[in-house]
């Protein structure tokens, strides 16, 4: 006679290793989609953003026959705050009726401006990541005007 062991109850700890796996596997999938609208949604706020912004550029290029210079060795900031200034103070001399609402994208930081070393609050135009918007005028007639996005 044959004395058969009877296998206990339970899972082994190879069976409870694989549905841990798998389970972590579909979490991670599930946060890829989950993550990717948020991204592709801040992709086109910036998109919109810098068509809303490049059609005030248009236009104070249209009425002041030329668009705001910078220089473009001055630092980021320097030359974000100079275009947001340009765009939205009315003491710059452009008239109200053609400025356009860039309040939703602004934040205000502690720049060097002048380049005498004191730094004073501007606004600066940001993207929807938080970083400065990139700005740089080439010529009279011709800028640059975009974001880094995640690229950074």
């Amino acid at each position: 006679m044959r004395i058969v062991r009877e296998r206990p109850a339970g899972y082994t700890l190879v069976e409870l290793l694989i549905v841990m796996a798998v389970i972590l596997l579909l979490i991670a999938m599930i946060a890829m989609v989950a993550i990717d609208p948020v991204d592709t949604a801040r992709q086109r706020s910036a998109d919109a953003f810098i068509a809303k912004v490049s059609n005030a550029l248009w236009r104070y290029k249209r009425d002041m026959r030329a668009i705001p210079m910078v220089n473009p060795l001055e630092d980021t900031l320097v030359r974000n705050a100079k275009l947001t200034r340009a765009l939205t103070d009315p003491a710059a001399g452009w008239s109200k009726a053609n400025r356009v609402d860039l309040r939703t994208h602004l934040s205000k930081r502690f720049v060097d401006i002048d380049g005498d070393g004191t730094k004073e609050e501007c606004d600066i135009l940001v993207d929807p990541w938080g970083r400065p918007f990139q700005y740089y005028s080439f010529k009279v007639e011709e800028a640059a005007y975009y974001s880094v996005a995640k690229d950074e």
